[in-house]
């Protein structure tokens, strides 16, 4: 797909500013943190198809997304993200394994306005399945379910209990799943514990990876840029490594879609000694603080709510935004997985290296098209647990 696709140019706002904004949201809370804005924005933009006035206003706002060019950029982005295929050994394969699935689930009876449908059928390929939120747990079984198999089941329980009542009607979920080699693996061999120091000072031997070669690499005055690229070179991941140990706080609060631009522009081949600490982690977190802390408050008040272009039988508002999202980094690529469920209930009821980069501190990662731009996934990593 040519880069300057005007729907491609859409999905660079959609992946980086809403990223960077709900990261900074989120980046308070204490210990690891990751989450996927790829899986995030398209549950919302499912949600922003229906929505009208002040509603759909602010949620154009806070995805930097224009409700009339939602579902042309999800097309397209689905199209440009599909893996190339790369020779291995004697045969061809996909380059990566890259799933992205929709679903749409609704009270047992529930009545569609048919321009919405068609359009998350069409341009977000949704899956669309009824339930019986009266039986709360059985509809949460069914949902979850789905969730864990479009993950590889590294997602069980997207959606916990309690979170669906007897007034519910609708739920939209994405999921994604991904996983990669790295386009040259690091040796198992070559793994030895080392120390890795957390924000507070704590030192612990963790397994490092440890490789040389040539890598793109950018070093700006308080911090490296790292890219390491998955088989097939269209998507690769960027390991952010400030200088100090204690450094990420300041390098977290300057994080923006510009200075996303910056270190991609900087980026040079490098002979590079690498060390990367192996890791595996998941998070959790329920985004509706977040996101109306971001503007989005409308989507959230029963009394002003309007999604109107959902349904003409009820009058929905957002109970609950969950998403959660696994990540696993070792010497031959990375798997990571994440899933967003979107709750929606009724008004009406309520050789020598001339460069160094050892990640040995706490640092920013994230997984990217290269393409696009478009974010997949972004997190940090401030203990290198396995």
């Amino acid at each position: 797909m040519p880069q300057d696709d005007p729907a491609i140019a859409n999905a660079k706002p959609v992946n980086a500013s809403f990223a960077c904004e709900l990261y900074a949201q989120l980046a308070e809370r204490e210990g690891n943190l990751f989450l996927s804005p790829y899986s995030i924005s398209a549950a919302l933009a499912m949600t922003l198809e229906g929505a009208a006035g002040e509603t759909a206003a602010q949620m154009e706002t806070v995805l930097h997304l224009e409700r009339s060019a939602a579902a042309e950029t999800f097309r397209a982005l689905d199209a440009a993200l599909a893996p190339p295929r790369v020779k291995d050994v004697d045969k061809e394969v996909d380059a990566y394994q890259l799933r992205v699935a929709n679903a749409v689930w609704a009270q047992a009876g529930f009545e569609y306005r048919p321009q919405y449908s068609d359009v998350l059928r069409s341009a977000y390929r949704a899956h669309f399945a009824d339930v019986d939120f009266r039986n709360g747990d059985r509809a949460r079984a069914k949902i979850n379910a789905w969730v864990a198999k479009q993950t590889e089941r590294k997602i069980e329980e997207l959606i916990p209990a309690g979170y669906l009542a007897p007034d519910t009607r609708l739920v939209l979920t994405n999921a994604i799943y991904f996983k990669s080699a790295w386009e040259n693996a690091f040796s198992p061999n070559s793994t030895r514990p080392a120390p890795f120091t957390t924000l507070s000072g704590e030192r612990s031997d963790v397994p490092m990876m440890n490789r040389s070669a040539s890598y793109r690499l950018a070093k700006g005055r308080d911090e490296q840029v790292l890219e390491l690229a998955y088989r097939g070179g269209h998507l690769s991941m960027w390991v952010v490594l400030p200088k100090e140990a204690d450094g990420l706080p300041a390098l977290e609060k300057r994080l923006s879609p510009e200075q996303l631009a910056r270190w991609d522009a900087a980026l040079e081949k490098k002979v590079v000694d690498v060390q990367l600490p192996r890791f595996r982690f998941s998070c959790q977190a329920e985004l509706s603080r977040p996101l109306t802390a971001a503007g989005m408050t409308a989507a959230f008040d029963a009394s002003k709510a309007d999604f109107s272009g959902i349904t003409a039988s009820d009058r929905l508002f957002l109970s609950a935004v969950v998403h959660e999202a696994h990540v696993a980094v070792d010497e031959e690529g990375t798997e990571a997985a994440a899933a967003t469920a979107v709750v929606m209930r009724s008004v009406s009821l309520p050789p020598r290296a001339t460069e160094q980069f050892v990640a040995d501190h706490p640092f920013l990662f994230l997984i990217r098209h290269r393409q696009s731009g478009a974010l997949l996934f972004l997190g940090r990593v401030v203990e290198a647990t396995e």
